[in-house]
């Protein structure tokens, strides 16, 4: 069991009191390790955003377009594909355009484009690699293990 959940220290609860009380010992243990190991991950992931002044939802949106037919989504499907409202998106491509990492262009009346320039693709691309060489904030793991992480939770449900 984990030191968080199996030991009686400041903040936090014992596994062998908590499953006395509740039940689900388990459950609970995965959960606060699942949360721990992905705040973890977060922490890396923003220490390389950060030195390019991009927030975790600018990064997701620079991605997503980047991936996107012809490099570029319109600003309701990104907020549906980020689980995210609108003003959420268009204010995070308000400051990416300002940044130039990419520009707005009405489709119609009701539906704006998110396009990436050419700068700001070359410079999410210098982002990704240095996401890479620096792991996503994960410490050196074989491959397969964080392949088990992976089919670990989506055996459990918990991801797609």
């Amino acid at each position: 069991m984990s030191k968080i959940a199996s030991s009686a220290g400041e903040g936090k609860v014992p596994v062998k009191r908590w499953s006395a009380e509740f039940g689900g010992a388990s459950e609970y243990s995965a959960a606060i390790e699942v949360m721990r190991a992905s705040r973890a991950i977060h922490r890396g992931i923003m220490r390389v955003l950060n030195k390019y002044n991009l927030s975790m939802a600018q990064w997701t949106i620079l991605t997503l377009v980047y991936f996107a037919d012809e490099q570029q989504l319109s600003l309701g499907k990104l907020a549906k594909l980020m689980g995210v409202h609108t003003t959420t998106v268009s204010n995070a491509i308000e400051q990416l355009e300002r940044a130039k990492w990419m520009t707005r262009q009405p489709l119609d009346k009701r539906t704006i484009l998110a396009i990436l320039t050419k700068p700001g693709t070359e410079r999410l691309r210098k982002v990704q690699r240095d996401l890479v060489s620096r792991r996503f904030g994960f410490p050196p793991t074989p491959r397969t293990r964080l392949d088990t992480v992976v089919v670990s939770l989506k055996s459990a449900k918990l991801i797609d």
